[in-house]
Parts: C-alpha cells; structure tokens; sequence
C-alpha cells in the first residue's frame, strides 16, 4: 500500500504515517469472521463487470455407443459488477500538529474491521432480498425463468424438466427452534439433492450460519450432550434425555450481519459449489490528504480515505438451505 506524503510538516507526516500504519496492522490483524468470503467464491480483480461461466453439467458415465454426446461445461453465466465504497477522517491540520494531540483514537481499527465487514453486510442484504439468480437466464436469447435463490422450483437440470425440482427454502420444517427434527430434515434434503445428471450430489451440511438473536440458542443444541426428548409416558408428559448425535457435526458461524432473526441458513462448504461470488481488488485504495490536497486548501484539513471497489451475486443455489423459523 503506498503512502504519499509530500510537503506535509513533520507533526502531520508522522501523524498520517501513523494512521495508516495502525489501520494496515489492524486490518491483518482484524477479528472480524470474513465469512462471505469464505464460503463464497472469491476474486481479486479490478474489472468493472465481469462474467463468471457457471458449470451445469454433473460427471458421470453412461454406455459407450457410436455416437457419443460430450458435455458442454458452461452454458450460462452470472455478472458481477462492483462498485466503490469509501470511509476516511480528516482533521483540522494545527489541531494535529498540536502537543495535545492524542491520536486517532482507534479509528483506523475501526475502519479496518468495516473492510473486513463490507462484503458480510453485502451478501447479508443479498440472503435477504433473495434476487433473482443468473443462471437461469439464456445469455444468447435473453429468456429468463426468473427463479430466485431461494426458491421451491429450482430445475434439477435446466435444459429437461422430466428430471423435476428442487427446493431450498426449508420445505417441510415446522419447528420453530433449532433442534433434532430440524437436523434430520435439513441433512436429508441435502442428501437426496439431485445434480443434472438425475443422481444424488452427495451434499452434506457441515456449516450453520445464524443471526445474534439465534446465537445462543445455536450453541445450546450444537454444544449439548445431550438430546432432550418430550413424550407420553403412563399418560403423563416427562421429559427423557438421549445422546446428542448431532453435537458439533456442523461449523456454527453467528454472521452479525443478518438482520431477520427467525432465518436461519445451512450450507455445504465442502463441494466448492459457491452460492455467491464476491470480488474486489484486495487492499482498500488509500488517499492520503496532506497540505497540497484542495482538503487543506479549502478546510486547512489532512486527512486519510479509503475506497473499497466490491461486488456480490448470487450464484448457485444447491448447497445453501434457509429455513424460516
């Protein structure tokens, strides 16, 4: 990252110097769960929009005859376009070069974790608004079957409806909070999902990603030995316990940047069929304001900014599962 500082008085250099050496460190050093990147795929790129091919096909052999067909490995596509995003400060110039200058006061921390932050709360308000997906829409003809990413109509293979639908929308859950029936349900939709060649694609839950409000609750069940079970006994309720068979069989992530805290999502992070794309060009631009910036020419104030260039898009819909609780 490069720091031009340039006929800045010596108080003021090493004031700015400071600032974006306490936001580098922070930023290595941020706590922050970058989860969108995690479980999505990820690009460093400085392309306004870019296409990303997406694989339809599913491997798998058939009979060898005279005339056989070979598979087209990508037929649709989703965009991703970015945009900037900017945070900074700024400081009246004599008010930082005064002795009693304390120093930024942790706000290039700040700023680092919200760079950190900035793709979680886009992919967030992406899960919630539930867009449409790309991959249904015919990039030659422009005929799209409009389905969104999470949808109880997602066609197991686009291109012959006899091989049916899918859903990933919680279909058939009831309960209300997190516990044994749930597990079953979810991990058998998961395991019985069909890829477009009409044969299961060996999915299996091992993330579950929730807001703050169901944090605890996540925990109690994920972390319990054991497995409290209500039922008739002699004509009276009791409360039984069992083993907890599900303790710890899947990552718990608390993404504080979901907002409705009665959805809940399941995902398959190790298939490497990303739900979402996330790009950006890597390290924040720095912008360094110093006195021959029209900054201080008009306000006689230095300061630092940071733009961030980033974009989401929903990608595939298989190994994501929300369920409204």
């Amino acid at each position: 990252m490069s720091n031009p500082f340039f006929q800045v008085s010596g108080d003021a250099q090493r004031a700015l110097e400071e600032f974006s050496l306490e936001f580098a460190t922070s930023l290595a050093l941020a706590d922050v769960i970058p989860w969108a990147r995690q479980y999505g795929l990820y690009r460093s790129s400085k392309a306004i929009k870019t296409t990303f091919p997406i694989p339809i096909s599913a491997a798998g052999y058939k009979e060898k005859t005279d005339n056989d067909v070979l598979r087209s490995l990508y037929t649709r596509s989703t965009n991703v376009f970015v945009k900037d995003y900017a945070d900074g400060v700024a400081e009246l110039a004599r008010i930082v070069e005064a002795p009693d200058f304390i120093g930024w006061v942790d706000e290039p921390s700040r700023i680092a974790q919200e760079t950190i932050r900035q793709p979680n709360l886009l992919v967030a308000t992406m899960l919630e608004a539930n867009p449409n997906l790309g991959l249904y829409k015919n990039q030659n003809t422009g005929a799209d079957a409009a389905i969104a990413m999470f949808s109880t109509s997602h066609p197991v293979n686009i291109f012959d409806s006899s091989f049916g639908v899918f859903d990933n929308t919680g279909t058939g859950i009831s309960e209300t909070t997190i516990n044994s029936a749930l597990m079953k349900t979810v991990f058998l939709k998961f395991r019985t999902r069909k890829g477009p060649n009409g044969k299961t694609m060996r999915l299996r839950p091992t993330t579950l990603m929730v807001p703050p409000a169901r944090e605890q609750e996540a925990k109690d069940f994920l972390e319990s030995d054991l497995d409290r079970l209500a039922f008739l006994n002699a004509g009276g309720n009791v409360q039984q316990t069992a083993n907890n068979r599900w303790k710890n069989v899947v990552d718990l992530v608390v993404a504080d940047e979901l907002t409705n805290d009665d959805d809940i999502f399941f995902l398959d992070t190790s298939r490497k069929i990303p739900p979402w794309i996330v790009q950006d060009t890597g390290s924040p631009e720095e912008i360094v304001f110093d006195r021959n910036s029209e900054l201080y020419k008009q306000q006689q104030k230095i300061g630092v900014k940071y733009v961030l260039t980033l974009g989401v898009a929903p990608a595939l819909p298989h190994a994501i599962e929300r369920v409204h609780l």
